[in-house]
C-alpha cells in the first residue's frame, strides 16, 4: 500500500513522547494522535510553523479544558476543541454510531475522509471488540488492509502497523475525528 500523502505523518508514541508524568503514558493515545495530526499539517505546509505545542503541553491543556473524562477516555469533542484552540479550525468529530446506520454506510463516510487525509479513529483496545477504547491514526484502508499509526507502543519503529481490514472494521466504533487547518 503506497502512501498517498505528500508527507508521512510523524511516528509518535504515548510511551516515548509523554514524559511529564508516568500515568499520562497509559491514557495518552488521544493526545498523541492529535499531536500526530497537528505535526502532519505543519510538515505538509498547511499550518503555521509556530503554535503546535508539545505532547505534554497538549495533555495539560486538555486536562484543564476537561477534555478527558476519567475512567472513560478523551472526549472526541474535547480533542476537536484543543485542535481549534491551536488554529485547526476545520476540525470535527464524527459519531456515526447513534445514527443507527450500518457499518457499510458509516464506512463510506470514513473512506471519503481517509482517502484524502489521515484521521483519528475510535477503536476497541488492541483491536478486540468489546474491550476498552483507543485512538490511533488511520492512514489508509482498502478491502484487504488498514494502515495505522498506533501510539500505544514503546518502540518508535512499531508505531506504523498494518492489520487486516476485517480486524479494523470489527474494532472500529463508527467514530472518528478529522483534524484540519
Amino acid at each position: 500500500m503506497r502512501n498517498i500523502y505528500k508527507v508521512e505523518p510523524p511516528h509518535l508514541s504515548q510511551h516515548l513522547d509523554l514524559t511529564e508524568r508516568a500515568s499520562w503514558k497509559i491514557r495518552g493515545c488521544g493526545i498523541v494522535a492529535l499531536k500526530i495530526m497537528m505535526e502532519y499539517w505543519q510538515k505538509e505546509g498547511s499550518h503555521r510553523k509556530s503554535g503546535v505545542p508539545s505532547a505534554n503541553q497538549l495533555y495539560r491543556v486538555g486536562l484543564n479544558r476537561r477534555s478527558y473524562l476519567f475512567n472513560v477516555g478523551w472526549r472526541h469533542t474535547g480533542l476537536v476543541g484543543l485542535a481549534k484552540l491551536y488554529g485547526f479550525k476545520r476540525s470535527r468529530a464524527y459519531d456515526l454510531a447513534p445514527w443507527k446506520m450500518s457499518k457499510a454506510e458509516a464506512l463510506i463516510i470514513l473512506k471519503r475522509e481517509v482517502d484524502k487525509y489521515p484521521v483519528i479513529v475510535s477503536v476497541y483496545s488492541n483491536y478486540i471488540p468489546r474491550k476498552g477504547g483507543h485512538l490511533p491514526v488511520l492512514l489508509s484502508l482498502n478491502r484487504k488492509r488498514a494502515v495505522l499509526l498506533d501510539p500505544n507502543t514503546k518502540n518508535r519503529k512499531k508505531v506504523k502497523i498494518k492489520i487486516s481490514a476485517k480486524k479494523f472494521l470489527d474494532a472500529w466504533k463508527q467514530r472518528f475525528i478529522v483534524i484540519r487547518p
